[in-house]
């Protein structure tokens, strides 16, 4: 299903945000919400001093949002502009670009190294087959046949068109020019950029005090003290992807958090998880984010084991669920946090850990799979509601195989035993008819 309450809502929580009295020169709050760009929800509260033109500069902020979704759509295209689309649609041409799309690409192909080649902006044609099983989704609840999958073969020929080095830049120039049958995808990068980009706007305006931007659920970022608390921070709470909201849940906007940080001004957080954006077959759940390793998205394929496969992965020791379902990080630049916290949530879970860990400001916290939830050392959030903090190494022992070999070393022992009590009740009564014989 479909949480359309963390849409429309957003994953994280806005609170605190009413002002607690009204006060002579205090600055003004003024809202707006976005829903036009980036397939998602953008929200922002803004503090300006009183008489302020805030409509302007909303207005302004709107129109930076407008023109990098444009440029970074493969879904249209524009007469007065070259956008991602136009360059998919014309591979092997140098296409001359505005500066804020060169700078989305030569970024993705900076990242794509930083990342272990988890983060691809190349990965467009295998993203591409995934998504037109999620475009068959409609309404609410969204479950496939096992037959709409795509097949391993189409997965695989499609990915013989996604290796980076078939993207060339030429930077004197600003073209970008990619290979046939390649295609570029900056879902992972646009809505991060737009939202940096319009950031920046506001906090050019001296009239604007303080801000909280909240783009797409998942990327908030915090400008200035917050007007209405003491000491100035804000408080952003972290939505529990595992909880399963019913109809009159999302009717009446009930969620559930798993966590709470109060951050300073300049401080940005970024998640990425599979609770928003899914179709789920046989139960197994189908997201957004594919894994340009295995092709699939993250889990899913864990999931979608046969019997045999499971037992075998037991025997194995590879019973544990070893992927998240949220990944979140604290961090001083938005745009970067978008990138890499995408990489982080499909890395395995130590891997991960260790690669957050080794982040220049950059703390996190990670939701797995199997409900356990792991943090990095300086991360100063706050678990709510009786969750635990655990440790990678925190999973049940592996004794499924010890069980089964121990078991059969007992069976084969007592079958050994029981054979030969009676190989010897057998013998003696062989012995007696002989002797009777005789």
């Amino acid at each position: 299903m479909r949480k359309l309450l963390f849409i429309l809502l957003g994953a994280f929580s806005l609170g605190g945000l009413t002002p607690l009295m009204a006060q002579t020169e205090s600055p003004e709050r003024t809202e707006r919400t976005f829903t036009q760009y980036f397939d998602t929800t953008i929200d922002v509260a803004m503090y300006a001093a009183p008489g302020a033109d805030t409509e302007g500069i909303l207005s302004g902020f709107e129109d930076i949002l407008r023109d990098i979704h444009r440029l970074a759509t493969i879904f249209d295209e524009y007469d007065d502009l070259t956008n991602v689309r136009t360059i998919n649609e014309n591979p092997g041409v140098d296409h001359e670009v505005d500066a804020h799309l060169f700078e989305m690409i030569q970024l993705g192909k900076e990242y794509y190294e930083k990342t272990d080649g988890y983060f691809n902006i190349a990965l467009g044609p295998v993203i591409s087959i995934w998504q037109e099983r999620l475009d068959m989704c409609t309404g609410l609840m969204c479950e496939l046949d096992r037959e709409d999958l795509p097949s391993e073969e189409e997965l695989q020929e499609a990915d013989l068109y996604t290796d980076i080095e078939g993207i060339t830049l030429d930077e004197e120039n600003r073209t970008v020019r990619i290979e046939e049958g390649m295609k570029l995808d900056l879902g992972g990068i646009a809505k991060g950029y737009g939202a940096k980009i319009a950031a920046d706007y506001l906090k050019s305006f001296d009239e604007v005090e303080a801000f909280i931007l909240n783009a797409g659920t998942s990327n908030i970022e915090v400008y200035g003290d917050h007007p209405e608390r003491e000491g100035g921070r804000w408080k952003i709470e972290f939505v529990d992807p595992a909880f399963e909201p019913d109809i009159w849940s999302i009717i009446r906007g009930d969620r559930e958090v798993f966590a709470e940080i109060y951050i300073p001004a300049g401080t940005s957080i970024v998640g990425s998880g599979n609770y928003e954006r899914y179709f789920e077959v046989d139960g197994v759940r189908y997201h957004h984010l594919i894994n340009p390793y295995t092709l699939y998205p993250s889990g899913s394929l864990e999931e979608d084991m046969t019997a045999f496969e499971r037992f075998r992965n037991a025997m194995l020791c590879r019973t544990a669920q070893d992927h998240f379902q949220g990944v979140w990080l604290v961090t001083d630049d938005p745009l970067i946090g978008d990138i890499l916290v995408t990489a982080a949530y499909l890395m395995p879970i130590e891997d991960a850990l260790d690669y957050v860990e080794n982040l220049e400001n950059t703390e996190g916290v990670f939701y797995g799979a199997d409900g356990r939830i792991f943090k990095t050392g300086g991360f100063e959030g706050e678990l709510l509601h009786g969750h635990e903090w655990s440790a990678p190494e925190d999973r049940p022992p592996c004794v499924l195989p010890l069980v089964v070999i121990g078991g059969t070393l007992i069976a084969g022992g007592l079958g050994t035993l029981l054979y030969l009590r009676i190989r010897k009740k057998k013998t003696n009564a062989d012995s007696e008819k002989t002797t009777e014989t005789q």
